[in-house]
């Protein structure tokens, strides 16, 4: 992965739990003793933070970040879940989909959009409606950094969410 996209990925990342958490960038900077603005170019991947403020960002947002989370297994695992989803194969989708659900731990790591994504395809398939405007929120942060294969499938799950809400339209 080049700089400039690990850059945009962790700032994706960081942005999206400060917006999740509902915490002002003004709090962030204050804490890291620097400027709205740094904040903001941290967030937007024009400056790369340093894992101490990634640690002290994710610190104030009350979590901490998870570094060792394969990335590539976990792409894998969401081409896994919608190829059981593909095929009708409901009963082990959700077993797999309850799997990743049990390790919250992730949502705070290299993977987070994958794992919104996988969340939110089980909102809209099990119809499961309670977070879906979050996870649709945190995926607009972080669509960016899909590969073609997510991305289809988040544009998938939006037509068919838009499908189940009769807007057959729209989908």
């Amino acid at each position: 992965m080049s700089n400039n996209i690990n850059r945009s990925l962790i700032g994706n990342i960081l942005k999206s739990i400060r917006v999740e958490k509902n915490i002002p960038m003004k709090k962030i900077a204050s804490a890291l003793k620097v400027s709205e603005s740094t904040v903001s170019q941290i967030e937007t991947g024009k400056n790369s933070a340093t894992k101490e403020k990634i640690n002290e960002i994710c610190h104030v947002c009350g979590c901490s970040f998870d570094y060792k989370t394969d990335r590539k297994k976990m792409i894998d695992l969401v081409l896994y879940i919608y190829t059981q989803y593909s095929n009708l194969s409901t009963d082990e989708m959700n077993s797999t989909i309850e799997e990743v659900k049990s390790n919250s731990f992730i949502s705070c790591s290299y993977v987070r959009f994958e794992y919104y994504l996988i969340l939110y395809m089980d909102g809209i398939i099990n119809q499961n409606n309670e977070d879906v405007q979050l996870f649709k929120r945190i995926l607009e942060i972080g669509k960016s950094s899909f590969s073609n294969k997510e991305l289809s499938i988040y544009y998938d799950i939006k037509a068919l969410e838009k499908m189940y809400l009769n807007d057959s339209i729209k989908a």
